[in-house]
């Protein structure tokens, strides 16, 4: 018996995972939102705390599309109309995030999206949808509508850990069906979630029906279960791959990169290091933002893949090189109209490292 749950909402969960990993506060809330006009279920959603691309008051929400036409501006227009509604909701003397004294930005998450909803919690911070692209698969119209509506495009490999994107959907359904047998839980990091046990045997048996709609609390259970499951041998390739993966920004337009060369903790130290001197002199961390590395980049199709990725190496011809960056490889993925946008302009990178240490680059392609 299969697993009945689309692609869509895989693809969701996988970036909901990323964003997790990149360090962002990312969770899908166990309530519908209301906006002004009605009451909206968030396939999941994630606070920005860095200072790139957006403000601290920000609330991001991805919405995957995929489909076919009439499909992807369903899904699009749904995106349009939930963050119009939810900002029209928001109260003109409204106070963002950072003025929150004495608790977390997650605390600040979970109080808001977590439970039994509060007067005017949920309508104290900003709203962005950003819709999530597989491969290049949108049509041109629907992505000329999105920008039209004030949406920012996020581009998804449809490569990962050397298998393709579908190959993952179908191992990811197939360890959902075999992680409960005989009404009994295999996924040994759930273990000693006891209270929840129920919910999770419940929920791992109603998506094996076909047109059941999951509840807001249900679908929250959904992340928590495959982020577990990605823990087990059959799919940690997958979360391996996923957490080489950073978030980004070209200019304001989020980006997808994964690192090649070297892990994690040494990108941290590296670019610690690099900012050090800048940090000792300036308290503000926005003006750690005016020291940039330089990126050479080279454009690769290679492999059969339908989304352009540009090869990214430090480059000493540009700005001078910290020891412990030298060894770093990135690959960015774009769009064709990106790329183009890139050798037409100096384009600006910047991620998140980890919380309150950003990195910027500017990219310089090869001829």
């Amino acid at each position: 018996m299969p697993v009945y749950l689309k692609d869509e909402q895989l693809l969701e969960l996988f970036l909901a995972v990323i964003f997790r990993e990149a360090g962002y506060i990312t969770g899908i809330p166990r309530r519908h939102i209301e906006g002004r006009c009605g009451i909206h279920q968030m396939p999941f959603l994630v606070i920005e705390k860095s200072l790139v691309p957006f403000n601290y008051d920000t609330v991001l929400i991805p919405k995957c599309v995929t489909g076919d036409y009439d499909n992807q501006w369903q899904q699009v227009m749904w995106l349009s109309g939930a963050v119009s509604d939810l900002q029209q909701a928001r109260p003109k003397g409204f106070n963002p995030l950072p003025d929150v004294r004495g608790q977390s930005v997650g605390e600040y998450f979970h109080r808001i999206y977590g439970g039994t909803k509060a007067d005017g919690e949920f309508l104290s911070v900003e709203y962005k949808g950003i819709v999530l692209v597989p491969g290049t698969s949108i049509s041109a119209k629907v992505k000329q509508y999105a920008h039209g509506q004030g949406l920012t495009i996020m581009y998804m490999p449809d490569v990962y850990a050397e298998k393709k994107l579908d190959v993952w959907l179908n191992i990811t359904r197939k360890q959902l069906y075999c992680s409960m047998e005989n009404s009994t839980l295999k996924i040994k990091g759930l273990m000693h979630h006891t209270r929840k046990i129920f919910d999770y045997r419940h929920l791992l048996k109603k998506i094996r029906r076909q047109n059941q709609q999951l509840s807001p609390e249900e679908y929250h259970d959904l992340l928590t279960i495959l982020s577990a499951l990605l823990k087990e041998e059959q799919l940690r390739p997958l979360l391996n791959y996923l957490r080489k993966l950073v978030i980004g920004t070209i200019d304001a337009q989020p980006v997808l990169l994964e690192i090649n060369s070297i892990p994690k903790t040494q990108l941290i130290i590296g670019a610690a290091e690099y900012y050090i001197d800048a940090a000792k002199r300036y308290k503000n961390r926005n003006l750690l933002l005016t020291k940039r590395l330089g990126f050479r980049g080279e454009v690769n199709r290679a492999n059969g893949r339908a989304l352009y990725h540009i090869n990214l190496y430090p480059d000493e011809n540009y700005y001078p090189v910290p020891e412990g960056l030298k060894d770093l490889r990135m690959a960015l993925f774009l769009s064709g109209e990106q790329i183009d946008y890139i050798r037409e302009n100096r384009a600006c990178l910047k991620f998140m490292v980890k919380d309150g240490l950003n990195l910027a680059a500017d990219i310089f392609l090869v001829k």
